[in-house]
Formats: structure tokens, C-alpha cells, sequence
């Protein structure tokens, strides 16, 4: 299909394309290039127009490029999302998808080529580093030859990393030397020589970071001091630049390093970066499969020091549970001398009482009797009676054993103790959040359309003299006389018909002291997610003293009019107190032509300097604000005015730092009554400003406390299971019953929860960082990682996640918002099937792209939000459950999240559906972002 096009009009067009997009005639000359085109090439625009690919690229590419644009040229078609690869200047490789057609003019004649080329290097590198880890897992699975193993991993590296040399060195177990671990492409000499190196700060690049336990990167060999002493040998190697990675294991130990050498001096990429974490874990997996399958085989005097030397206690109970084995540790956390006093004894003797032994066979012995792994927790007594809370797993062994063990159970047990305790102390944490929240000195309320109060704070409550019950449901008629009830609705329905927010002044009184004050209300309707009005927020702020400044100022206007002898004395007051007074013209640029004294504390500057160096008050204002301070310039000049009062916004102080002000002005005008001037009087509001963000800053501290939960529970199943199983495998192996089907079975067990303890590391490590930027990222990895966070509280839970997932989505945002915005969607859910029965906890999530849109849709079956709530659950304080158990400032902060912060939208809806043949009904969250967010 022809595309014709105006070529001045195309050039505007291609410059608001993020993508590379450029024009080239017949002869390969670039015509029109983007500004983005620009960028990834690194040159001016002056510096491309009417040269070829042979100017800009390699011969290589170039002959390449050219030889596709002829084709297309020569046979008209069209070429559709081609991938290239491009080879920079620093030898980096980029890729991209290309389409390419023939451009036509207006009269239809052929003018060259229109040509749009999309960045999709970091998929590619995604797409590279999982077909390798991919095949290099494949391998491990199968491969016992630890050697054969690393060798794989090398030649994998340096099939990614042309003209480089890759090792991997082992730690002995002195963990003080570096030992050769495989290093297939390196000279033989080069290898003898560095075999056994002490590891050490200054020490090469792998003795540096194996010990420092962080990455070394040396981009020159010959001038880095690490390498001085080993110079005559890296010359001979023509070895000139040297990366080298710590492999560390799933418990944070080193095992060795992975290196890359260079024969030119040179930094790595981003890309060469990612392969060399990626490479490096997984050698960190071979070699712990590797000492783990060394560990299963070794001799039975090995597994009975495992069993009596473990940090977790461990007991056999037969089936009329008494303790017929036990280990040291079982024996320490109980109070035991010996492991003599406990033999023989019932388990019942370790109860706090009967009920609770009772209680304990009832509630686990369904779990027991089919066989499965699980973990509880539960409280015992000691020898000495003291009262401790152990987490548990229990395993009914193999009922082929002697008649003696036959149906019994081999627990794990650990002393949480210490941990419960610090989860009392997070929950007195969590309180004491809440308590601060209720101490925000100014008054927050929710009415509904009808006028009746649904939520207010201590603040409010302290102003109708009554408590917070009293409040709920009720009208400001029942609590204030008419006159003052009827002001109060009468501005709420004027919020409600404002497209934005209301600000008023309103005089009231406390009940409790009488006093009088001036609150600087601001009200703002509240839409549900189809837009219906459902009530209006409400935030007061006490001005009195504000009020008393104004009166003020507005007595000087009028003073000011007469311009009688006393005005110098009025001005002097503005000098000595905190408020600045301006007068400046109007004009463009707002000419200052005065300014009291103070505003040396407002901005730092001495009046002297503003007035001799003409500074002009626009170029104070903050430029995200100044736009709109003109357009309320302009509007009250146009309304003729002879006062108003700005909105807050920002200006800045000498040193950088940004205020924010209050601005009341007077207008000033000649005998034609034109505006010549205007008098601002400004107070510094800053510290107000602060105080509305305490909320927000509050419930943040609460959610880390909620994350520092989850990555406490997260590793304890998979730890309990590798013990549990490695304990039951010596069990049977003293038994001599321990098949060889069993063996490898038990070790699949361990090599993938080994691999999941890996895994949450980098899960863990990436959620936690602190830094807040916009990064590229799949968005189905970034699910993943959410559901790896929040583990433990799923299987706590006992939710079923259920996922539907487009993996090709890239997303350009705030990655740790929209993770924390999941966590706290599913914490809603969570809360939700505890206030409920439900048998069956299930938690969809689905993602897919529509119409140029990003969808994501998460909803559960915990029976739906109340009718009443659902309207304004992402308004602050709105909450389903009890008082004591919510803040209501969850679903809020995710909506600020993604709206605010994202640019994206979320709506929620009660859902009825129908899943497995059954139906279901629950709240369902729909958020979308644009195709390529931010």
C-alpha cells in the first residue's frame, strides 16, 4: 500500500517519535533523521544529513544496510520488523527491529525510503541470558562432572564475549586460596602460575574479589596496582583488562570467582555485566549441586555427625509416641543434659498440658497420615517448665522399617522464641503508627452525599466535642445550630459541583474551650470508579493567625492609598516581623520596586541585593508553578479585582532550597484606574506543607515492617525440607533401605529448593534496593518477583495463585512501585479471607496488551467489598476491618502508586465468576498503563 506524505509536515512528525526514525533518497543519503536517531548514533544532526551508511557505520553493516534498501527499492515491498544488530564505536552490540518502506510525495512520485527502527537491545540480552541459563540448568540437571560443568559455562561466556578469555577459580577449603576450577582458552603457564594464589584485598582481580565478596573491575591490568606483581606474566598472555565476579552460595559464602580477561584495555557493558552475574550463579548452583551430591555420599559416621551436630533438633517418635532418637540440639533447646534423659519419654511430657497435646494430635494428624512436609508453629514447655515457642516439621518415615519404627515420625524442631518476640514488638510498632496518625493537628473528615459523616480523626473529634461512634452516620445538624450547619452544607454542595478542589474560610468554635478559630478549608468531591459522586473529602486547617496577618494587610492597603506621612512607619512593621511585603510592576517580568527586610529570612537575600541587581519576582517562582501564578494574575486583571489570593506554590531560596508561600495581593492602580501595580504580602507555609505528607510517611514505615516479615519467613520451608530430607536419607542409610530411586529422588528435592534459596536472593536484593528510577522491565518476571517476596504470606495464607500471563510485555517505570502497589492489593485479599470461611483462597492475576493499552487485572473469591465501601476504598482511612487491624491507607498509597506516580489508572469492582465449574465472587482490580509507560 502507497503512503503519501507532505515531507516539511513528515519531518515535524518523526521528531515526536521516540523510536530511531529517518528518511534516506536512491542514493542512500540520509534526507530526515529523528532526534532519537541522533542520540543512539552520538552525532550531530549536521554531521548525518546527506551522508551514507558507509560514513556513519561499519563497512560491514553498511554493505548490509545498503543491499536491503536496494531489494526493497528494486522489488517494492515492504520489509516488516526485521531484526538487526548494530556494532558501536565501543564495540557494544545493539539490536533492533526494523521496518522499511517506499515513501511517496504527494504527486506520487517515489522519494526514497521511510525507515523506523525500535531499541529492543535489553529484550535481546534478556532473551541471550535466558537461553543460556536455560540450557546451562539443563545441563547441570544431568551433568555429575563438576569440571565438564564449569567448562560448559565457559564456553558459553566466551561464545558471548568475542575475543575474551574466561575462568572460573574454586576457594579451597581454607577459603584462602584460589584453586583452578576450569579455564579451557588460558595458557597452560598462565594457569600453573596463578593455581593456589592467596586471595587478598590487592590481590589480582579474583584474589580482590573473592576476598571483598563484591565484583573487581580492572579496565587496565598494566597500570592497576593490583596486577603490579604480575605483570611479566599477563604481558606474556597478552592479558591487558580483567573482570572478575565473587560465586557466591545460597547462604552468602563465597565459592569461588568467574572472570572475563580482555587483550585490550576496556570497561564492561551493562550487557557484559548482567552475563557476568548471570554466569556466576550458575556456577554458585553447579558447585553447590556439586557439594551437596558429595555430601549425600559420604560415609555413615558423616550423616550421624550431621544429625547429632545440626542447629535444628531433631527426635524420632514411634506410633505410640514415645522418643526413641534424638540429637544434642533437641536435648539444648528443651534443657537436657544428655540425650540419655530424653529417650524413652512421651512427647506429652514436652506440653504445656494435656489440651494442648490433645489439641496438637488433632490438628496434625490428618497431615501426617498423608504423608506431607509441613511447618507449625507451637508452644512447649522445658525441663525446667519455662514456656518456648518452636517451629516444627514433621516426616512419617518409610513403612518398610523394622516393626519397631514402623508409622513413626521424624521431627525438626527449631526455638522461635526469640523471633516471636520481635513480632510482638512489631505489632506494638505498628500501633504506634497508627497512634501517630491520630495526632495530625489537622482535622480530616468524609461525608457522604446526604451530608452524614463516614470517617473523621481525633483532630475532628476533639471539634464536635464527641467520639468517633457518635460521629459516624450522623449530620453537622445534630452536633451545631442551624445557621452555622447550614453554611457548613451549603459549601459541601458546592464541592461537590467544583471540578476541583473548594477552599474556604470557616469561623468555628470548640465545644470543650469556646475558643474561635478560623479553619482554611479545602473540600473535594469524591468520584467512584465510574465517576458518580459518592461524598466529599474534607481537610481544615487552622489560619487564625494567618486571618489576624490579613486584616492586617489589609489595613496597610488602604493606608497605602493615601500615601501619608506614616506610611514608612506602617512598612517598618513588615521589616521586623516573619511576612514579606513586594510591590512590583506589571509588566512581563514583575519588576521588584520594593521589598521589605524580611525577606533576607524567606529567601536569603539582603533587600539591597534584590533592589541594586533588579531582580525580578518571576525568576523566583518554582517553573512548574509560575504558569499557573500568571494565569491567576491574568484572571483576577481581567475580572478587575482589587484583591485575590494566589494558590500555594514554590519559590526558592538563595541556597537552593524550595519554599513554599502564601501570596495575598492588592492591586494598585493610577487615576485611570489602570493596574500599575501589585502589593504581595507572603508568608513562608512551608513547614505546613510538610505535615500533610506524615501519613503517607507513616504507612510507608508500616509497609517495610510488613517486608521485613516476609523475607523472615521466607527461607525457613525450604531449609526445613533440605534437613528433613537429608536427615531422613541417614535415617535410611543407617537402616541400610535407602534405594537408589529414593537417593536421587531426595536429591532432586534438595537441588530445587537449593536453586529457590538462590533464586530469592536476587528477588530480595532487587525489592529492597532504595534508589527510585525509571527502569525497563519485563512485566511478567516482575510479577514473579512480587510472588517471590510475598511467598511465605501465601502459603500462610493457603492462597492459590492462579496466573495468565503475556511474558512479552516490557514496561518503562518505577519497577518497586508497582511491586509494593501488588503487595498491597494482595495484603488486601489476604485480610479479606481472614474475615472469611472460605475453603478455597484463590488469587488470579492476568496481564495482556489491548487497543495500545497495558491491562492488568487482579481480583481473588474473598466474597467481594461491601457495597458501601467499594465507592471509596482508595480514599485515605477507608477500611473494612476492624479498627484495631487497619489504617485504611493500603489501597490510598496504591493508588497514589499508580496514578500519581505511574501515570497509570486503577479501578475495582465486585466480580461474579465462574472458575473450575464453580462460581465465585470477589473484588477484581484493573490497572492500566500506557503500551510503553512514562
Amino acid at each position: 500500500m502507497k503512503t503519501k506524505h507532505d515531507l516539511k509536515e513528515l519531518h515535524n512528525f518523526i521528531e515526536l517519535m521516540s523510536d530511531l526514525v529517518f528518511i534516506k533518497n536512491f542514493k542512500g543519503q540520509y534526507t530526515h533523521i529523528n532526534k532519537a536517531f541522533l542520540t543512539f548514533i552520538n552525532k550531530s544532526r549536521e554531521d548525518v544529513l546527506f551522508k551514507t551508511d558507509y560514513d556513519l557505520f561499519n563497512k560491514e553493516d553498511a554493505s548490509r544496510f545498503r543491499k536491503i534498501d536496494l531489494e526493497i527499492l528494486e522489488n517494492k515491498i515492504d520489509l516488516e520488523n526485521m531484526e538487526e544488530q548494530i556494532v558501536k564505536d565501543d564495540n557494544g552490540i545493539s539490536y533492533f527491529n526494523i521496518s522499511k518502506q517506499i515513501l511517496y510525495d504527494l504527486e506520487d512520485n517515489e522519494v526514497g525510503l521511510f525507515c523506523v527502527a525500535r531499541n529492543i537491545t535489553i529484550r535481546k540480552e534478556y532473551e541471550l541470558i535466558y537461553e543460556d541459563n536455560k540450557s546451562l540448568l539443563e545441563y547441570i540437571a544431568i551433568e555429575n562432572d563438576l569440571e565438564k560443568i564449569l567448562t560448559k559455562i565457559i564456553s558459553l561466556a566466551e561464545e558471548r564475549n568475542e575475543d575474551t578469555k574466561c575462568s572460573i577459580l574454586l576457594l579451597d577449603k581454607s577459603k584462602k586460596h584460589l584453586l583452578k576450577g576450569a579455564a579451557p582458552s588460558l595458557p597452560d603457564f598462565y594457569n600453573e602460575a596463578i593455581n593456589g594464589v592467596e586471595i587478598g584485598e590487592k590481590i589480582g582481580s579474583c584474589g580482590s574479589a573473592a576476598y571483598k565478596k563484591q565484583r573487581v573491575i580492572i579496565e587496565n591490568i598494566d597500570t592497576h596496582e593490583n596486577w603490579q606483581p604480575y605483570l611479566e606474566l599477563t604481558r606474556k598472555a597478552n592479558l591487558h583488562a580483567c573482570w572478575s565476579e565473587p560465586i557466591i552460595s545460597s547462604n552468602n559464602e563465597v565459592l569461588g570467582t568467574f572472570a572475563i580477561y580482555n587483550s585490550i584495555y576496556k570497561a564492561p557493558s551493562e550487557f557484559e555485566l548482567k552475563l557476568i552475574s548471570s554466569y556466576s550463579n550458575m556456577a554458585s548452583i553447579a558447585i553447590e549441586k556439586d557439594n551437596v551430591y558429595k555430601k549425600v555420599l559420604e560415609n555413615e559416621y558423616q550423616l550421624s555427625q550431621l544429625f547429632n551436630n545440626t542447629q535444628s533438633g531433631l527426635i524420632y517418635i514411634n506410633n505410640r509416641r514415645k522418643i526413641i532418637k534424638a540429637n544434642k540440639r533437641f536435648a539444648e533447646i528443651f534443657g537436657y543434659k544428655s540425650v540419655d534423659e530424653i529417650i524413652g519419654r512421651k512427647t506429652s511430657d514436652f506440653h504445656i498440658s494435656k489440651s494442648s497435646n490433645s489439641n496438637f494430635k488433632k490438628q496434625f494428624a490428618l497431615h501426617l497420615k498423608d504423608n506431607e512436609l509441613f511447618n507449625i508453629e507451637y508452644k512447649f514447655k522445658k525441663k525446667d517448665g519455662t514456656i518456648i515457642w518452636c517451629e516444627l516439621s514433621g516426616k512419617v518415615l518409610n513403612k518398610t522399617l523394622p516393626i519397631e519404627l514402623t508409622n513413626g515420625v521424624l521431627w525438626t524442631i527449631n526455638d522461635i522464641s526469640l523471633r516471636k518476640s520481635y513480632e510482638i514488638k512489631l505489632r506494638d510498632s505498628e500501633l504506634l503508627n497508627k497512634n501517630i496518625l491520630e495526632t495530625i493537628p489537622d482535622m480530616i473528615w468524609l461525608k457522604d452525599t446526604n451530608g452524614k459523616y463516614l470517617m473523621c480523626n481525633h483532630e475532628f473529634e476533639k471539634f464536635f466535642g464527641a467520639k468517633k461512634e457518635d460521629i459516624i452516620n450522623k449530620t453537622d445538624y445534630e452536633f451545631k445550630d442551624k445557621k452555622t450547619s447550614d453554611e457548613f452544607r451549603l459549601n459541601d454542595k458546592l464541592a461537590m459541583k467544583a471540578s476541583g478542589s473548594l477552599i474556604n474560610e470557616e469561623w468555628v468554635s470548640y465545644p470543650s474551650s469556646k475558643q474561635q478559630v478560623l479553619l482554611d478549608t479545602t473540600k473535594k468531591a469524591m468520584h467512584d470508579h465510574n465517576g458518580k459522586i459518592i461524598g466529599v473529602l474534607g481537610i481544615g486547617h487552622d489560619v487564625t493567625k494567618r486571618k489576624e496577618q490579613l486584616d492586617k494587610l489589609e489595613e496597610l492597603n488602604k493606608l497605602a492609598k493615601s500615601l501619608t506621612d506614616s506610611q514608612a512607619n506602617l512598612l517598618s512593621l513588615f521589616d521586623k516581623g516573619d511576612s514579606v511585603l513586594f510591590e512590583w510592576k506589571n509588566n512581563s517580568d514583575w519588576d521588584i520596586e520594593y521589598i521589605s527586610t524580611s525577606i533576607y529570612k524567606l529567601l536569603g537575600y539582603k533587600k539591597e541585593e534584590v533592589l541594586q541587581n533588579h531582580f525580578i519576582y518571576s525568576k523566583f517562582i518554582h517553573k512548574d508553578d509560575i504558569k499557573k501564578v500568571r494565569e491567576e494574575v491574568k484572571n483576577a486583571l481581567s475580572n478587575n479585582l482589587d484583591y485575590f489570593k494566589h494558590e500555594p506554590y514554590r519559590i526558592f531560596h538563595k541556597n537552593g532550597d524550595i519554599k513554599w508561600v502564601l501570596d495575598y495581593t492588592v492591586m494598585k492602580k493610577d487615576e485611570n484606574e489602570k493596574v500599575t501595580h501589585f502589593i504581595g504580602y507572603i508568608t513562608d507555609i512551608t513547614e505546613q506543607k510538610k505535615q500533610q505528607d506524615i501519613i503517607f510517611q507513616q504507612t510507608k514505615l508500616a509497609s517495610m515492617g510488613e517486608m521485613i516479615g516476609n523475607i523472615a519467613h521466607q527461607w525457613r520451608q525450604p531449609l526445613s525440607i533440605i534437613s528433613s530430607i537429608a536427615t531422613a536419607s541417614k535415617i535410611e542409610k543407617e537402616l541400610d533401605i535407602l534405594s537408589n530411586e529414593d537417593f536421587y529422588k531426595h536429591m532432586e528435592i534438595i537441588n530445587k529448593n537449593t536453586q529457590y534459596l538462590s533464586e530469592t536472593i536476587d528477588n530480595f536484593r532487587q525489592f529492597i534496593k532504595a534508589n527510585r528510577e525509571i527502569s525497563d522491565f519485563n512485566l511478567t518476571n516482575t510479577i514473579k518477583s512480587f510472588l517471590n517476596v510475598v511467598h511465605s504470606s501465601i502459603i500462610k495464607s493457603d492462597l492459590k495463585v492462579v496466573l495468565d500471563l503475556d511474558d512479552n510485555i516490557i514496561m518503562q517505570n518505577y519497577q518497586n512501585d508497582i511491586i509494593q502497589a501488588f503487595i498491597n492489593i494482595i495484603n488486601n485479599s489476604i485480610d479479606a479471607f481472614e474475615q472469611s470461611s472460605k475453603d478455597e483462597k484463590y488469587f488470579f492475576i492476568t496481564s495482556r496488551k489491548e487497543d495500545e493499552k497495558i491491562l492488568i487485572k487482579i481480583k481473588d473469591n474473598a466474597g467481594g467489598i461491601d457495597e458501601k465501601l467499594i465507592k471509596k476504598v482508595f480514599e485515605p482511612y477507608t477500611t473494612s476491618k476492624y479498627q484495631s487491624l487497619g489504617t485504611g491507607l493500603g489501597l490510598n498509597i496504591t493508588y497514589n502508586f499508580i496514578v500519581e506516580g505511574m501515570k497509570g489508572k486503577i479501578v475495582v469492582e465486585n466480580s461474579n465468576y465462574i472458575y473450575k465449574d464453580k462460581k465465585y465472587k470477589g473484588c477484581e482490580f484493573t490497572i492500566t498503563f500506557d503500551s510503553y509507560s512514562r
